[in-house]
């Protein structure tokens, strides 16, 4: 699905041009600025939201119907910046592999 597809479906009239300068604005950033940037962002989540922004990521990762082993491993990543478990982080994946195989 395209993100202006997505940003239709979501009403949100300004997805693009935001995702573009999120994009821009972490592009040169080192691995451990990154990982402090999304630290401090996963910092101000809604516990009760992280699960659903952990399987959106996922599904976003999956749009292709592929998931190479780089995107789990950063699926993993975004979970434990979450603070959601590994185990919890597992059920999630598979959640969404056994969706997608029906």
């Amino acid at each position: 699905m395209a993100t202006q597809e997505i940003a239709a479906n979501l009403e949100l009239d300004t997805l693009v041009d935001d995702v573009q300068a999120c994009i821009a604005d972490v592009t040169n950033l080192s691995a451990d600025e990154l990982t402090k940037k999304l630290t401090d962002a996963a910092k101000k989540v809604n516990p009760e939201e992280k699960d659903g922004i952990l399987a959106l990521c996922l599904q976003l990762m999956g749009c292709d119907s592929y998931l190479a082993e780089e995107e789990i491993n950063n699926f993993f990543v975004l979970a434990g910046i979450l603070g959601i478990d590994t185990e919890h982080a597992k059920g999630i994946l598979t959640e969404l592999v056994e969706e997608k195989e029906m």
